[in-house]
């Protein structure tokens, strides 16, 4: 299904946009707008019919059922899908009791795994503020993760973290799993209250591979990078595709696997887009290896060569009243090019397309009340002037395909669609 998602996206932005007339000129009449508006509502059409991607269920290399586990009970093929399945396990502002035991022979120290575990709470905490994902969402069904580490397990803790231990719960869970890295696992939920309990397990070093000693948690930004996938899960977050959240998230920890976004939740998609604010992006020109094709882009753009590595940023304007949303700044050792992307409007209104998928993204549950963020992302139609002054139409692409990066921006010319922005290079640079 999501191959078919993809490739349906892909031959509407590549073929439907760039055989509308909107795209073969500058895009300045209305007509022309109008078939623009019509191309992105059958594109919207089209994926609200092929609706949301399936779960995953890959097994190797990370962590998946076997069986199906939900929340501390196990489920079968057949069996009705709990409310409170993928949800957050703890709501409201109350600090969550956390404790730790650590098996000897771990790797990192137990004062290195404390300051990785704060770091991951701390990373969680400040991307929900920036994302406003409490905004406008009832106390009770706010996600905070403000939590106090006690000075050790005695039975009345929230979250229990097993660095390398094995315990028969933890055995039980971790048969439900293939070559497990880690996994968390909620034993109860309370939907009255908002709170729950469970415990977090990380593998013992190289458990899931012993040939290539994985996991190795002394690897740079390996526990901290899992730590934030589980406490992902605590927050109501399930499997989402190119973030920290997706589903084989384990082959960055193999000596050749991707070591790209180890220590930032967004990656080749954002998790969650913000509700009243839009944060700027870093990036670049093009896609990596193609050097010369952004040369060419940028001195098209900026009316000269590139002087040294060329970068970008993509600035994010939040006044209503603002006569450009968008600003691209191109940059190379010799300054900034300042670039304005004015939103194309048909009518009085931008020329725009939006999707949502109800995937689990900060799912908060209750008794009577759910809340979900879901994923979600837009195509925008903007215009692009040269250093000659000529007007390009272009488009602004956000989690369409994942395969772009977060954040993309095409102009198009001659009927072909060129990049001129992507977050690609930044976000698979390595750490």
């Amino acid at each position: 299904m999501k191959t078919k998602r993809i490739a349906l996206l892909h031959g509407l932005l590549s073929l439907s946009l760039l055989t509308t007339p909107a795209f073969a000129a500058e895009a300045r009449d209305p007509a022309q707008l109008n078939a623009t508006v019509a191309t992105l509502q059958q594109m919207n059409e089209a994926l609200e019919k092929i609706g949301p991607e399936p779960r995953s269920c890959t097994q190797v290399p990370h962590a998946e059922p076997i069986r199906l586990a939900s929340e501390g009970t196990e489920r079968g093929g057949g069996d009705i899908r709990r409310s409170d399945t993928d949800a957050a396990w703890f709501l409201g502002r109350s600090p969550i009791r956390t404790c730790l035991e650590i098996a000897p022979g771990f790797g990192p120290s137990a004062e290195e795994v404390a300051r990785t575990l704060e770091r991951a709470f701390t990373t969680w905490s400040d991307y929900i503020a920036e994302r406003e994902v409490n905004l406008r969402r009832p106390e009770e069904l706010q996600i905070h993760l403000n939590h106090e580490l006690m000075p050790q397990c005695d039975g009345s803790e929230h979250l229990k973290f097993c660095f390398g231990v094995n315990t028969p719960e933890t055995e039980r869970i971790r048969k439900l799993y293939q070559n497990p890295t880690a996994f968390a696992h909620k034993t109860t939920y309370d939907t009255q209250t908002g709170r729950g309990k469970g415990f977090i397990w990380i593998a013992p070093p190289g458990s899931a591979d012993p040939a290539q000693n994985v996991p190795d948690w002394t690897g740079k930004n390996h526990l901290f990078a899992q730590l934030l996938h589980e406490l992902g899960h605590v927050a109501g977050t399930e499997h989402i595709e190119g973030t920290i959240m997706e589903a084989d998230f384990s082959k960055r920890l193999f000596p050749h696997g991707s070591k790209g976004a180890l220590s930032r939740i967004d990656g080749l998609k954002m998790l969650a887009l913000p509700k009243d604010s839009f944060p700027n992006t870093k990036g670049g020109i093009g896609f990596p290896g193609e050097n010369a094709e952004a040369a060419a882009t940028f001195t098209k753009f900026t009316g000269r060569r590139p002087a040294g590595p060329v970068s970008a940023e993509l600035l994010f304007s939040n006044e209503p009243k603002s006569q450009s949303t968008l600003i691209l700044l191109l940059k190379d050792k010799k300054g900034v090019t300042k670039l304005a992307l004015p939103m194309s409007r048909g009518g009085k209104r931008p020329v725009s397309t939006g999707f949502y998928s109800p995937l689990a993204v900060f799912k908060a549950v209750t008794r009577d009340q759910v809340q979900n963020e879901g994923t979600s992302g837009f195509i925008a139609i903007v215009q692009v002037k040269d250093a000659r002054g000529r007007n390009f139409p272009a488009t602004l692409e956000v989690n369409t395909t994942g395969g772009f990066g977060p954040v993309h921006v095409s102009f198009i010319e001659n009927g072909e669609k060129k990049d001129l922005y992507n977050t690609f290079a930044w976000d698979w640079k390595a750490e």
